[in-house]
């Protein structure tokens, strides 16, 4: 994983040499993001396929013309929110003809909260992952309808600000008194 890291970290580094040495540095917007995280044994689990934070948390940078160096957010945000934001970078017109929203007013306002919630779902050899997150809480449903398979239905909640890395589940005996509106972006 530290070699990928190193290589993606030197092809960039390449990427913005160019781009400055041809004349494109201040008008090219350079976005790196992946479209999924790894497990790398964490849960016991390789690859991808689940929705605990090692798998889903992402990255995110973004740098060009308009766009604050240096700074950190820590905003949710989805990957249907990226086509949006580079049309809003671009000036084009018709963000709103797409999935997603433009994290403009997140990159140019640390303060600015867009989404409430992020969601993620995946059908998979027969199970079907669920996952709603907001800032603070996870709540990750596992089913299948497959007859070999028992329980049916597996629910996990974590509180992701006191266990980050989603060893406590809350669900069902210890549901926080501020954890309905999830529930019912989950329904």
């Amino acid at each position: 994983y530290y070699t990928s890291v190193t290589q993606v970290d030197k092809a960039i580094g390449k990427v913005f040499d160019l781009l400055e040495a041809y004349g494109y540095a201040d008008n090219t917007v350079v976005v790196l993001t992946s479209d999924h995280g790894e497990m790398l044994g964490s849960k016991q689990r390789s690859g991808k396929t689940c929705f605990y934070e090692d798998s889903v948390h992402i990255p995110f940078i973004i740098q060009g013309a308009g766009i604050p160096r240096g700074e950190h957010r820590t905003q949710l945000g989805e990957q249907v929110d990226i086509l949006p934001t580079l049309l809003g970078l671009c000036g084009a017109e018709g963000e709103e003809a797409f999935p997603g929203k433009s994290l403009l007013p997140v990159i140019n306002d640390p303060d600015v909260c867009q989404k409430n919630f992020v969601h993620g779902w995946l059908d998979r050899s027969g199970y079907r992952h669920q996952m709603v997150r907001s800032e603070r809480y996870k709540l990750y449903r596992v089913f299948s309808n497959r007859k070999d398979v028992q329980p049916k239905e597996a629910i996990e909640l974590y509180d992701l600000i006191e266990d980050p890395y989603e060893t406590h589940n809350l669900w069902p005996n210890e549901l926080p008194a501020d954890i309905d509106p999830l529930i019912a972006e989950f329904d």
